[in-house]
């Protein structure tokens, strides 16, 4: 125990008047405020520091090195040109793009939503789709026998499914909805 300092009338060896010893362990994890600054660098772009000053720092920096806004939480993106934070909002995918991560189809699911979707619509549609095959042109038409006959898996990019499709008057995005529909069986 620490005690007070002696003044006038004060006893330092009163309880009343001694100070508890504060030791601290390397082991302890002392919650110490964190302040943290932003860096910019054309060859490494944004980065932080914690707990050291731009100044402290420019020792280590290279000369292009500039103190920026610390990054706000959420979707923002550094604009370099400004050096400030803009919301970052990204454009949404094309429908190629979509139809490129549509999952693959094994190749019953495919058959299962032409007899469903024929089902539902009382249409022949195996039997329009059979018939527009036999009207495409060579070599067109034999690739795409060989691929109803042999394929074991789909995947939505195959520009088949668009070419037959429009011939049986179906939309890409109709297509779209059935083969999400297809992936569901």
């Amino acid at each position: 125990m620490n005690t007070v300092p002696e003044a006038d009338g004060v006893d330092p060896q009163s309880p009343a008047n001694t100070l508890p010893e504060l030791t601290v362990s390397a082991s302890q994890n002392l919650e110490l405020p964190q302040r943290r600054i932003g860096l910019h660098n054309a060859d490494f772009g944004y980065y932080e520091t914690i707990n050291v000053s731009f100044d402290a720092a420019k020792g280590w920096l290279s000369d292009d090195t500039v103190e920026v806004p610390v990054r706000p939480e959420g979707n923002f993106k550094l604009d370099p040109q400004t050096l400030t934070w803009v919301l970052f909002v990204p454009e949404p995918p094309t429908p190629e793009e979509l139809r490129a991560a549509m999952p693959k189809l094994a190749k019953w699911r495919v058959e299962a939503i032409i007899d469903l979707h024929g089902q539902q619509r009382q249409i022949d549609l195996r039997g329009r789709i059979d018939t527009e095959i036999e009207a495409l042109p060579e070599p067109v038409r034999t690739i795409a026998k060989s691929k109803r006959v042999y394929v074991t898996e789909y995947s939505r990019t195959d520009q088949l499914f668009d070419l037959i499709g429009s011939a049986i008057a179906m939309s890409p995005e109709e297509i779209d909805a059935l083969w999400l529909e297809a992936s569901l069986l």
